[in-house]
């Protein structure tokens, strides 16, 4: 029961937090319009072109942050991979000309190129 209650109390503060912000951002949203309809028309042009600069170089930033790591992990990725191709084609080559890919090698390759994926993937 005990626990119930700081649960609850926990909650009530988290919901006494979460209106004070929504407060504060109306009152300063508020007080900015105020601010705005005494400005002159170019400053105004002015303010929303420098918020929507800052907001599209934001946006730019964190997708080119995204991009990088998908690009780096990729290519963590094309080692794994050549080394599935690698095996297939051995066994491949192994059918058609008689040599032997022994299945303790095969193992061995599966093994390697399943830590790598696992470790990538």
């Amino acid at each position: 029961m005990e626990k119930d209650t700081k649960n609850l109390i926990l909650g009530w503060i988290t919901l006494a937090f979460f209106v004070g912000i929504i407060y504060m951002f109306f009152y300063w949203f508020l007080k900015l319009l105020s601010i705005v309809k005494t400005l002159d028309a170019v400053i105004i042009v002015a303010i929303i072109t420098g918020l929507v600069t800052i907001t599209t170089t934001a946006v730019k930033t964190i997708i080119d942050i995204k991009q990088t790591r998908l690009q780096y992990l990729t290519q963590k990725r094309e080692t794994a991979y050549y080394q599935f191709i690698d095996m297939v084609y051995k066994i491949n080559q192994s059918s058609k000309d008689q040599s032997s890919y022994s299945s303790e090698e095969q193992i061995k390759d599966l093994t390697k190129f399943s830590k790598e994926i696992t470790m990538w993937g």
